[in-house]
């Protein structure tokens, strides 16, 4: 991929560096606070490309009734993700769990519990259901569960 060459880079590491060569992001941004960067990137070998990404630096975040409709979106992805089975459900999905028989065996679940938390992950966006009894993670459900991921060495530190 070709990145575009903007912006001092001097003073930071080649690991900072290559970030903001991938984001197509001049480093010489002026940017005040605390920041996270998070790049959705699909690769093929040594390829990469940016599908999107998101970026906030601040020490505090908006409040108010415009950002309501935000909080209540963190608030519902994050609930569907707060449950162990459901967890183990998503990252089953994720490796290859489609079927309502090899999702029970993942979790080791009976019929309701299991679609009680089907329709959970269904309703927060994270799953959808093909064919009968047939469940696919949808790509919010495999950008959150790899968001999530790479986010515990972040917050663990």
């Amino acid at each position: 991929m070709a990145a575009k060459k903007s912006g001092s880079r001097n003073g930071l590491s080649a690991a900072d560096k290559q970030i903001c060569d991938i984001v197509e992001m001049p480093a010489s941004r002026n940017t005040q606070g605390t920041g996270v960067l998070v790049a959705v990137v699909q690769g093929e070998g040594t390829d990469r490309k940016v599908l999107y990404h998101s970026e906030k630096y601040s020490e505090s975040l908006p409040s108010g009734r415009h950002a309501k409709r935000h909080d209540d979106t963190i608030v519902q992805l994050f609930s569907a993700v707060a449950s162990p089975r459901r967890l183990t459900m998503l990252k089953a999905m994720m490796a290859g769990a489609d079927s309502y028989a090899k999702l029970r065996k993942a979790v080791g679940l009976s019929a309701g519990p299991l679609y009680y938390h089907l329709r959970e992950l269904k309703s927060a966006g994270l799953v959808e259901e093909g064919q009968r009894d047939v469940y696919k993670l949808t790509q919010r459900g495999k950008h959150l569960l790899l968001i999530a991921d790479s986010s515990v060495k972040l917050v663990t530190r």
